[in-house]
């Protein structure tokens, strides 16, 4: 299995660097190459799926061995796209990634196009240099009552919130912003410490207040956002009058080596966490190319049944995969 795994992550490398300048050529290379992987790891995969029928008989040993070939491709592939600059990747709309700035930024005016309430979108330089996507509806339209301003969760962009705008916006102006690091707002490498990764969410958030002239403000957050707002009233409370916080993420104590979930995990979920602690958990969608946007709409189905009464079908699919393939 390792031998398969290192041969197709070469391709990919390979496929990945030479520079297809066609999306439709390097979508047939890509799926040439993973037939003759999958021909060749048959003869590999045959002894552990027959030791692995023999040890559990309530198992798909058939199917593990291909989530976890699929997982491992799929993150060593991810790793070699992470060591290539931008430049190499997303090259006339994307030759390996099927993205780019100019897709994403099509993708964001169709999902704001359908939002009735009065939408300003524009860049704010922040005083690190940083640029930051930012929202604002209703400006200046509610004097005397404090503003609210939105923080998204992982993965995710002001777009998001296009089903809540109109119905928050009717009592107030609301702001938002794309999270630094997330969206149309610039990419800049966080620490590898928590504790300062956390904080420089935080401080991108100030700097942001900052430049939007905000001293008293309704701060709501999602899932990441509500971990970060959280932090950012921990830290900033004199201008937050209120803190709504919408399926917070938060984390509990680093389990210790050898707990039973070491012990008992598949190895799919295993191999995910140690290598989720590697790289950023989105190289993975950016590594497979021009899979991405097929992988993409089976893990979140979910988006289209949510905004399925505003968007044709791949409106919001669309945004959400070009917002997250950004190098």
């Amino acid at each position: 299995m390792r031998q398969v795994v290192y041969e197709l992550a070469t391709a990919v490398g390979q496929l990945a660097r030479r520079g297809e300048t066609n999306l439709q050529n390097s979508q047939k290379t890509a799926k040439k190459v993973l037939q003759n992987i999958t021909r060749e790891s048959s003869a590999v995969g045959s002894q552990q799926r027959q030791s692995l029928r023999n040890t559990s008989s309530t198992s798909t040993p058939k199917r593990s061995f291909r989530s976890g070939l699929l997982v491992a491709a799929s993150a060593v592939a991810a790793l070699s796209y992470s060591r290539m600059s931008s430049d190499q990747v997303q090259c006339q709309g994307g030759w390996w990634v099927p993205s780019s700035a100019s897709h994403l930024e099509e993708a964001e005016r169709q999902v704001f196009d359908a939002v009735k309430a009065d939408v300003e979108l524009s860049f704010v330089e922040l005083e690190n240099g940083l640029r930051v996507r930012t929202m604002v509806v209703n400006r200046g339209k509610y004097p005397g009552v404090e503003p609210l301003v939105l923080v998204h969760g992982f993965a995710a962009a002001i777009g998001t919130w296009a089903k809540n705008i109109d119905d928050l916006s009717n009592t107030r102006t609301v702001y938002a912003m794309d999270q630094v690091g997330f969206g149309r707002s610039d990419r800049p490498e966080f620490s590898t410490d928590a504790a300062e990764a956390e904080d420089e969410f935080v401080e991108n958030i100030e700097q942001w207040r900052v430049k939007m002239e905000l001293n008293s403000f309704v701060l709501l957050g999602h899932s990441l956002g509500g971990f970060i707002s959280t932090a950012y009233a921990l830290k900033y409370p004199q201008y937050v009058k209120h803190l709504i916080v919408a399926e917070p993420w938060g984390f509990p104590p680093k389990p210790e080596e050898g707990t039973r979930w070491e012990r008992e995990a598949p190895i799919r979920y295993r191999m995910i966490t140690y290598l989720s602690g590697k790289m950023n958990p989105l190289s993975i969608l950016r590594g497979v190319g021009p899979f991405g946007p097929g992988m993409f709409k089976r893990i979140r189905g979910d988006l289209q049944r949510v905004f399925s009464d505003m968007y044709p079908e791949s409106t919001m699919m669309d945004y959400m995969y070009h917002c997250n393939v950004q190098h």
